[in-house]
């Protein structure tokens, strides 16, 4: 969410500028929540590689079997995915409801 707040803020001069051509307020809240679905996407696709990576290596030795489930893998990129548009959703429906005039004024 903090990442969403960040990317909302400095882009403040390209909403005024986007709304004030015509833009929606639907188009730029699909243009954040898309934003948000891609960061997301691409975050817990390498959390799970590095996961799937710690496993086969088994860089710390121990005794206990590692298991790896595909399930699990599926499990955790959907988890994320949510977690990721739950929290992109608020900033961008702040996004989409700045007027033009004060996001270009800022």
């Amino acid at each position: 969410m903090n990442v969403m707040f960040a990317s909302v803020a400095e882009r403040t001069k390209e909403i005024g500028i986007l709304k004030s051509i015509g833009a929606n307020q639907s188009s730029v809240l699909w243009q954040f929540l898309l934003e948000s679905f891609i960061l997301t996407l691409f975050g817990s696709v390498i959390g799970v590689i590095v996961g799937e990576a710690v496993i086969y290596f088994d860089p710390f030795g121990t005794t206990l079997p590692l298991l790896r489930s595909i399930y699990g893998d599926m499990m955790a990129v959907m988890f994320a995915m949510m977690t990721g548009i739950f929290f992109g959703w608020y900033p961008a429906w702040r996004a989409s409801k700045l007027d033009p005039v004060d996001a270009l004024r800022l």
